[in-house]
């Protein structure tokens, strides 16, 4: 595994229009994976690239770049792909862009990351062990207190249809310590949801959780936090497994 650096690049075509903006902790595989799975890929003419300490601050600076830049084939964090009304699709909650007033009508869960387990994406040929393993090593590496404390931060993002933004109230390790202090989440970006039927506001700590996004490594860890848990057991969650494993054969609980 590479250290903690992780690259934030750009791809423009060849009339300089900016068609994508991403982040990697290893870039020739990223690269090949968007040659593979995006239509888009063959008008990239040029990128650039710039390297942040960790992938906290990419994740932060990504998604900065992404609200003023507006890149053409992002969706997550893009303004751009909000301009129209969503009002039509059927959803629960109602709210607002907070800079540009279009209304949303959309159903939302929120989506929980260990810290920088998007560093699997960049491991998708692997099976979900492959995934945790990967993971496992980068945190040795970089993060090995996360582990020896048992409290590997968590990300949460809050997403809905064509809506995408980091959680409010996080107030664990990740906001404070990786980050250094809080960061635009969702109420910086839209005003504070409604139901569209009783008119009750929203309680972020009632959306249901959803671990989807990379699923073969959710699978394998084969654990879901609740609504905005600040950090994850993941060394008592190894242990659970590794004693399971290790259980004789017929053993039962002595109780």
């Amino acid at each position: 595994m590479n250290d903690e650096t992780t690259a934030l690049y750009r791809f423009f075509s060849k009339s300089d229009e900016l068609l994508y903006i991403g982040i990697s902790n290893c870039i020739p595989r990223r690269f090949d994976q968007h040659g593979d799975t995006k239509p888009w890929y063959t008008q990239v003419a040029r990128m650039t690239v710039e390297h942040h300490p960790n992938r906290t601050k990419a994740l932060i600076a990504e998604k900065a770049a992404i609200h003023a830049e507006k890149p053409k084939y992002n969706i997550q964090h893009n303004r751009r792909s909000s301009k129209r009304s969503t009002t039509a699709a059927p959803g629960r909650w109602l709210f607002a862009s907070a800079i540009s007033g279009v209304q949303f009508q959309t159903d939302l869960h929120l989506y929980g990351e260990l810290d920088c387990s998007g560093v699997v994406g960049d491991y998708d040929h692997l099976d979900g062990e492959g995934q945790l393993a990967v993971y496992l090593e980068y945190l040795e590496e970089n993060y090995p207190q996360w582990l020896e404390d048992d409290e590997v931060p968590i990300l949460w993002s809050v997403r809905g249809r064509s809506v995408s933004a980091f959680a409010p109230f996080q107030v664990g390790k990740f906001a404070l310590e990786a980050v250094g202090g809080p960061m635009d989440d969702f109420l910086s970006d839209f005003t504070w949801p409604v139901d569209r039927s009783t008119r009750e506001d929203l309680d972020f700590f009632k959306l249901p959780v959803r671990i989807d996004r990379f699923p073969e490594f959710a699978e394998a860890l084969d654990w879901m936090p609740s609504p905005l848990q600040p950090t994850c057991p993941l060394r008592s969650i190894l242990d659970s497994r590794e004693c399971r494993v290790r259980r004789p054969l017929g053993w039962r609980p002595p109780w």
